[in-house]
């Protein structure tokens, strides 16, 4: 079942249009994340689906039920929408304790004290907060005010978590252990969740689906698998990713019956099928994809010549080392093996298999596909 639908959604503030038609559909138990850099739309697409912001032009539906239609005029307050809402900021009343904190929405439910009482100690206990009940959030660390945030959501269970950068505040190791809390609150509620964020590694490390948005619009939308191995297009490819992917400009040339990648420095054959002189694109690939060529270990010679490189600066890092080279005057990052040994300003050769290129249109930027019969 749809447990959120946004219909050919737009929000604009004054001439900056901040959503610009987004149609997304999440069903129940989906674990969905809403990434892209500062000013893309994802937040105040959430902020639309929790009622905080009213769009102009679209209609949102949650379970559903009608929250939003501009059409016919429906807009549905927050409190009435069955969701709940975690933020940035943790939101908590200062001058109450982690046990009113999170009691506080079955009190203005009116739910029986008894009842309260029981539920809110589930979810502490939930959260492992049961010995901080009476503290005062000053009196909490960050990771441990972000769980009475999530104990005041599930106690009020919602049929949609939502999320807002909540753990953009919380030092490296704590973002790690709440990124482990989050996705056990999810497996054993099931919780159907959209969660906006910044950070790739939140988004590929939590969630079922990836939606990236660049201003206003989505630019894919997949499994974090798909998201990673093939990009839908340049920004993408760009932006997801823990190291850069690496590019260079050429064309896509037939070569011995072959339709082949072909830069001045390097010729490789691609698994596409295309006629020759088919135009200009730009090959991307992983900086795990590349392979270091050595003595020992030569490229296969069906997968074309090697491309030359200078390596730029090393950083050795325990079990891998990573190296920046130029290639043709850009900088690709390249990740070695343990006790792969380099040397800045050593001439190296580089492998890049076909099975791992990937394939841009230059002129807009779009992944060219297996079997396209033209750029």
């Amino acid at each position: 079942m749809k447990l959120v639908d946004l219909r050919c959604v737009t929000k604009a503030f004054g001439q900056v249009v901040a959503v610009d038609r987004v149609s997304l559909s999440i069903q129940g138990g989906e674990f969905v994340a809403l990434l892209g850099p500062s000013g893309c739309g994802k937040t105040t697409t959430l902020r639309m689906i929790a009622g905080l912001e009213v769009p102009d032009q679209g209609e949102i539906r949650l379970a559903g039920k009608g929250v939003f239609s501009a059409k016919e005029r429906v807009v549905v307050p927050p409190q009435k929408r069955n969701v709940g809402m975690v933020f940035q900021s943790y939101a908590l009343w200062p001058h109450m304790t982690v046990f009113q904190n999170v009691a506080f929405g079955l009190q203005v439910q009116r739910k029986p004290r008894d009842a309260i009482r029981r539920e809110v100690r589930t979810a502490l206990a939930y959260m492992q907060l049961e010995d901080l009940e009476r503290r005062y959030p000053h009196e909490l660390s960050g990771g441990q005010q972000q769980r009475v945030a999530l104990a005041r959501m599930i106690v009020a269970r919602p049929a949609v978590f939502l999320m807002d950068e909540p753990l953009s505040n919380l030092d490296a190791k704590l973002r790690t252990e709440m990124r482990a809390e989050i996705k056990r609150l999810h497996r054993d509620l099931n919780a159907t969740t959209v969660y906006v964020t910044h950070d790739q590694l939140e988004a590929l490390t939590l969630a079922s689906r990836i939606v990236v948005m660049k201003d206003g619009t989505i630019q894919q939308d997949a499994a974090p698998s798909t998201l990673y191995e093939r990009p839908a297009n340049l920004f993408v490819a760009e932006f997801v990713g823990s190291y850069p992917i690496n590019l260079i400009e050429g064309q896509l040339v037939e070569e011995g019956g072959r339709t082949c990648f072909a830069h001045p420095e390097v010729v490789v054959p691609t698994k596409l099928s295309l006629p020759a002189a088919c135009g200009e694109v730009v090959l991307a690939i992983r900086p795990e994809d590349v392979v270091l060529v050595q003595d020992a270990v030569p490229p296969p010679a069906e997968e074309g010549g090697p491309l030359p490189a200078t390596v730029k600066a090393v950083f050795p890092a325990g079990r891998e080392t990573t190296a920046h080279v130029d290639v043709g005057g850009r900088t690709w990052t390249i990740i070695c093996p343990k006790g792969t040994a380099v040397e800045v300003g050593e001439r190296v050769d580089l492998f890049l298999p076909s099975a791992r290129i990937l394939l841009y249109r230059r002129d807009t930027g779009e992944l060219v596909d297996e079997g396209s019969s033209d750029t």
